[in-house]
């Protein structure tokens, strides 16, 4: 496993985007998509 540990200035306003986006799309749908492919009810 691998992990950010910094980030340029230049970058933090993309890297945020990428963040949210992983929060949007994964981590706020996690039981949605445990129930839909992990067989969870």
């Amino acid at each position: 496993m691998s992990c950010l540990t910094t980030t340029k200035n230049e970058d933090k306003m993309d890297f945020s985007k990428i963040l949210q986006a992983i929060k949007d799309k994964f981590n706020e749908k996690y039981e949605e998509y445990m129930k839909k492919w992990g067989g969870r009810k």
